[in-house]
């Protein structure tokens, strides 16, 4: 049996995390093309694997100095600082914005620890990577 990539974590075997984004139909049945195969391949990765997720972000906020290779995701960045002031007075943050950090700690989580439900939207997200980071556990790094 692999050992567990965190350890005194479980490790949950057959574990994929697949990340798609808000707005995917998970029905197939609804008019957006992009929609419809994000929910395809969600169906499919949660229906092959039995520790099978979907991760449904809103806008990441990448960290770290990482930047996109798409220009309207770097235009919309630099813009951020803005937008998120208003999305945290409107406290709209947990529904519309992430980031690269919040993706990796949730990730690690299902892989290790699993959730209840197996299509997260932004907001789960958000709570499941402020549940993680509350509890202290930050995983090691693996030496290779």
């Amino acid at each position: 049996m692999p050992s567990s990539p965190c350890p005194g974590a479980p490790w949950r075997a057959n574990s994929a995390t697949y990340v798609s984004g808000g707005g995917t139909d998970s029905s197939e049945q609804g008019r957006s093309r992009w929609a419809r195969v994000k929910g395809r391949t969600e169906n499919a990765v949660i229906k092959t694997f039995p520790n099978g997720y979907a991760l449904r972000p809103g806008f990441v906020q990448p960290l770290h100095g990482k930047q996109s290779k798409t220009k309207a995701h770097r235009l919309a960045t630099r813009a951020l600082p803005v937008i998120a002031v208003l999305a945290r007075l409107l406290r709209l943050t947990p529904v519309l914005m992430t980031s690269t950090k919040q993706l990796g700690q949730v990730a690690l989580e299902l892989a290790n620890r699993g959730h209840s439900r197996r299509v997260l939207e932004n907001r789960d997200i958000v709570s499941v990577a402020v549940a993680a980071q509350r509890t202290g556990e930050r995983p090691e790094r693996q030496e290779r």
